[in-house]
């Protein structure tokens, strides 16, 4: 069996696919990153013998985001594993043709909620009264660092295209967001991110 968790909700995704991988007992489990799948490791998990005859279970993280050549290797060991569930878990929205290359996996797409790109759009130059009211529904609803993330790459892509926001502003707060990322991860974060988020856009929209 092969199933696919995928979408731009990526804590949430992930979140299920470690809830239904804990529900299999006394099995052999081989987790894979990106940079470590390759067809011959694939292959040799998935057709090798187990000591007791466990089922096995293999986790490809990234998969598709191989090389076409490996990609198309890897997938000719999934297409009928023997006695294994195939667990693949994508980072982002795949595609339909991504999709219909394993045309009988069980697949879960995991989209954002749509408050969280409104918000994104709404910062703009004097939209305070509407940008921070969705700002709330965010932080009550979506995982503060998927937000943090998101909005740190809708920052960086608006200093490569147009804004209305001065060049400078923009990134000054863009690199305050990176400063507030590092001191969040290092435990040195004197404020809550919630509200360190939220002075970055009140300066960057006065």
């Amino acid at each position: 069996m092969i199933s696919v968790y995928h979408g731009d909700n990526q804590s949430l995704s992930r979140q299920s696919l470690n809830e239904a991988i804990s529900l299999n007992k006394n099995t052999e489990i081989l987790r894979l990153e990106n940079k470590e799948i390759s067809p011959d490791v694939v292959s040799q998990f998935l057709n090798s013998q187990t000591l007791f005859s466990r089922p096995k279970i293999l986790v490809l993280h990234n998969l598709f985001s191989l090389t076409k050549p490996t990609l198309d290797k890897v997938l000719k060991h999934l297409k009928s594993p023997p006695d294994s569930h195939v667990y693949i878990w994508q980072d982002k929205k795949l595609s339909p043709s991504q999709i219909s290359l394993l045309p009988a996996a069980q697949v879960q797409n995991y989209p954002l909620d749509n408050v969280i790109f409104k918000c994104l759009y709404a910062i703009k130059p004097n939209n305070h009264k509407a940008l921070f009211s969705l700002l709330a529904q965010v932080f009550s609803l979506a995982p503060i660092d998927l937000f943090l993330y998101l909005l740190k790459k809708h920052l960086r892509k608006s200093l490569t295209g147009y804004s209305g926001f001065n060049q400078q502003k923009l990134k000054r707060a863009y690199l305050q967001l990176v400063e507030l990322d590092y001191l969040n991860k290092s435990g040195l974060l004197p404020l809550s991110k919630e509200t360190g988020i939220q002075r970055i856009l009140l300066n960057l929209l006065s």
